[in-house]
């Protein structure tokens, strides 16, 4: 939907499914959920050019949050029935996840950054 106003306007045409968006710090991109094929991923629409890009390979990957600088998406990891904390660069090229043996992660976010 416009920032002024107006009627809303379909901007995701990938995947069956698509849900959770999240702006990049920028404003130039958008984290989501996507399902394709019943795996749920986590995608990134550029807005300029509508390209999008899957960029986790998971089953059921879900809560996508940018880093401050944008060069991060934390989002929950689901495997064996826990969530676990899971980290992707913005460009899909760099996968970690943060393994715990306890707790369950639910919807990660970056905490505030600190003021001097």
């Amino acid at each position: 939907m416009p920032v002024e106003g107006g009627a809303a306007q379909r901007i995701t045409f990938e995947g069956t499914y698509n849900v959770r968006p999240r702006f990049s710090p920028d404003g130039k991109s958008i984290a989501y959920v996507q399902r394709d094929a019943g795996r749920f991923r986590i995608a990134l629409l550029e807005l300029a050019t509508g390209q999008v890009t899957v960029l986790t390979d998971g089953n059921l990957d879900d809560s996508p949050t940018f880093a401050p600088n944008g060069k991060i998406i934390l989002y929950e990891a689901s495997v064996g029935g826990r969530g676990q904390l899971a980290a992707v660069s913005s460009d899909g090229r760099v996968r970690q996840r943060l393994v715990s043996s306890a707790g369950d992660v639910r919807d990660p976010a970056w905490g505030p950054l600190p003021t001097h």
